[in-house]
């Protein structure tokens, strides 16, 4: 999903923790040997690495975090499984109605165990160099919902669903399960405060916090200079008795979205409709707070919240450049100091005691809430990509082998049942 080569050099004013400060190295006792050989098999546990292969498939696979669990698919649409919080892969039926020109799986969101969202991209049709990307509900069998939309989608609070989408040039949010027609009070309002960042705002990566809270990333152009910034997107709660209590991972709800989900992605204002209605009516809901991390061209690389007092990013200064994280605490932005890294950071997670993780494509790292960075080696031969928490436990998905011989690989932190696609 993501890949970068070799570190380069800071870039951005908040971005100077940059991997290879020795303070924030692990010690020589918390650091596993990435080299150390290994034979390991799906379910056998490689020596000096506390990651078991899970799950091993003859495609790559797509690994998403979900409400109360994760969900990992290969790419051809073949397989899917997921597993809850604390609990080991187990497989389930792969909905039907794929379409014949299917290029690859790209996303899968939503919440468990029925609540899912698929997103996929098609082959190019004759002389374009892109193909669509239909946007589905996943059942027993897949529902169209846009034959080209791309939104991300957020478990919010109360068991509900969000999808949230910059793609057309403008913010869209809609609540997609249970399906409603209008928008509920405590929904993320769409007016963004300053008027530059609204027409180019586009958002790479969003989630939720138990209170409600929706916290996202991205990149536009700030004030009336039109400075490229990245910036930090938030919707707070109002502290009310009426705020949003905290979501669990109980069972999602049955509601399926009525054929009026279809047209999630709002169009324009009816003609005629005056600027100030059209404000007035994107200001409906909790309304945005916007905080610059960084005014250089950034990257994004991944989000990972700890607390509405603690959200980290990871950022590079470009496809080969140095990875940098920050850490926002309240309106505070600090560099994070990381350890000496082989490589860019890939993607990054919190688990449910607050230890934060991050992969870059040869190793991972972990750091408790109260302690330092170690170490952690894969099996040998495993590039690593993404990796998502459920609960307190670590799912890092990435493949083993190369060239032809290349097979998807999912890791879990800990003892595993394995499972093998074909």
């Amino acid at each position: 999903m993501k890949a970068w080569l070799l570190l380069g050099v800071c870039a951005a004013p908040f971005f100077a923790g940059c991997g290879g400060d020795a303070s924030g190295a692990p010690s020589a006792s918390a650091v596993t040997d990435a080299a150390t050989p290994s034979s390991a098999e799906p379910g056998e546990q490689a020596a000096a690495s506390p990651l078991t292969v899970a799950l091993e498939a003859k495609d790559k696979l797509v690994l998403s975090s979900v409400g109360g669990g994760i969900v990992v698919l290969d790419e051809s649409g073949k397989h899917i499984a997921h597993a809850k919080d604390g609990a080991d892969l187990e497989a389930r039926a792969m909905p039907t109605g794929l379409p014949k020109d299917l290029s690859r799986i790209q996303y899968v969101g939503g919440r468990l165990p029925e609540s899912l969202w698929l997103s996929v991209a098609l082959e190019p049709e004759a002389k374009k160099k892109t193909g669509k990307t239909p946007f589905y509900r996943a059942t027993s069998k897949l529902k169209e919902i846009s034959e080209d939309w791309q939104p991300l989608v957020v478990p919010w609070s109360k068991k509900r669903t969000l999808a949230i989408s910059t793609s057309s040039g403008r913010l869209k949010i809609k609540q997609i399960e249970p399906f409603t027609k209008t928008s509920p009070e405590d929904q993320p309002a769409r007016y963004v405060p300053d008027v530059e960042c609204g027409k180019s705002l586009k958002l790479a990566e969003a989630t939720s916090l138990p209170s409600g809270e929706v916290v996202s990333v991205g990149r536009c152009s700030m004030g009336s200079d039109k400075k490229a910034s990245y910036v930090l997107v938030r919707w707070p709660v109002a502290a009310t008795p009426a705020a949003a209590p905290a979501d669990t991972a109980a069972a999602a709800p049955k509601a399926t979205p009525t054929a009026s989900a279809e047209v999630v992605e709002a169009t324009a204002p009816a003609a005629g409709e005056p600027a100030d209605a059209k404000e007035e009516d994107e200001k409906k809901g909790a309304p945005m707070t916007l905080l610059t991390l960084g005014t250089d061209k950034l990257r994004h690389r991944a989000l990972a919240v700890r607390s509405e007092n603690e959200i980290y990013a990871a950022v590079g200064a470009d496809a080969a450049g140095a990875t940098n994280v920050v850490v926002v605490e309240k309106d505070k932005v600090s560099p994070v100091t990381l350890p000496t890294l082989d490589s860019p950071i890939l993607d990054m997670a919190v688990t449910a005691s607050g230890e934060l993780w991050l992969v870059t494509a040869n190793k991972a790292y972990r750091r408790p809430a109260q302690g330092t960075w170690a170490e952690v080696a894969p099996p040998a031969k495993t590039q690593l990509e993404r990796v998502e928490a459920a609960g307190d436990t670590i799912w890092i998905a990435g493949q083993k082998g190369s060239g032809n011989a290349a097979k998807g690989v999912l890791l879990k932190l800990g003892a595993a049942k394995p499972i093998e696609w074909k």
